[in-house]
């Protein structure tokens, strides 16, 4: 996974930013967006978003040390889910089980970065994803290109610019 140095306060920085200047649109409410830091080098970002009354929109990222460099960190893991909202934990929080519905997930947990489209199985490696660079993918290129499918109707793969095979 391509992982860029950055530091906390560089990161917090980038989200206040482009968190300013996204849009939600009005059937979607934000239902958690923590960061929980366990030191200066390293934080697990958490964001729930409910989109109408069926889907959800989960991102998680931890950072961690960069080895070599001092006071700087590095995106470790990530996932960018979308998917049916199945259930709602006692927290008002989407619970999530690795076989629930799954419209378009991007992550790196438990294996190289890879891709889940239409369901939760296979994990498409980027060996066999065209036209999307899976690893260059960000937390604001994921949200958008969900409301950008949801409100023209268009598929995930067309609106990402992806084909499998």
């Amino acid at each position: 996974m391509r992982a860029e140095p950055t530091d906390y306060a560089k990161f917090t920085a980038w989200h206040e930013l482009n968190y300013k200047s996204l849009t939600l649109p009005t059937d979607w409410s934000e239902l958690a967006c923590k960061t929980i830091r366990a030191s200066v080098q390293v934080w697990q970002f958490q964001w729930y978003l409910k989109c109408g009354t069926d889907k959800y929109v989960r991102v998680w990222e931890r950072y961690e040390r960069w080895p070599g460099l001092l006071g700087m960190s590095r995106k470790a893991s990530f996932v960018y889910h979308y998917g049916t909202l199945v259930r709602m934990g006692p927290d008002g929080i989407p619970t999530y089980v690795s076989n629930n519905p799954v419209d378009i997930r991007v992550d790196n947990v438990g294996r190289p970065v890879h891709l889940h489209f239409g369901s939760p199985n296979p994990h498409h490696d980027q060996s066999v994803i065209k036209g999307l660079q899976l690893d260059d993918m960000d937390m604001f290129e994921f949200l958008k290109g969900i409301i950008r499918h949801r409100s023209t109707k268009k598929s995930l793969d067309k609106i990402f610019g992806f084909t499998i095979g």
